[in-house]
């Protein structure tokens, strides 16, 4: 027997004829070309080879979806940390505070709260309260 040539992903040579016969016997069952026969003869030779490209498909499904997740993920994480910010710079956050006249509860926006801090120790009041 002639030794086997590669080239690209194609193998020359000459094979056994009952290995010959057995290609054209699934090509006219299946209705197949002699590559696809080929490649069905090599799965029906190796039985494994189904489980492994199983295996295969498996861990690649794996991977993208865990690589979607982390994509998922950050996207979350931005979009979270953005709103934060543009929340914040907005003055969303209100402080409450009581008046030290009547009592009622004050508010006071983040914009006011930074400058109104160093007159905590102070007694605020409404303006209307003087």
């Amino acid at each position: 027997m002639e030794s086997l040539k590669f080239k690209g992903n194609k193998v020359t040579g000459t094979i056994p004829n009952e290995l010959y016969m057995a290609i054209i016997r699934i090509q006219g069952d299946k209705n197949l070309s002699f590559e696809e026969a080929c490649i069905e003869a090599a799965i029906l030779i190796d039985p494994k080879r189904e489980e492994f490209d199983k295996k295969v498909e498996k861990k690649a499904e794996t991977l993208s979806k865990s690589r979607f997740l982390t994509q998922l993920n950050i996207a979350k994480q931005t979009i979270k940390n953005t709103a934060y910010k543009e929340g914040f710079k907005k003055g969303k956050m209100v402080y409450r505070l009581p008046c030290y006249v009547c009592g009622k509860d004050m508010s006071l926006n983040s914009q006011i709260w930074e400058s109104a801090k160093e007159f905590l120790n102070n007694k605020w009041r409404h303006s209307e309260c003087n």
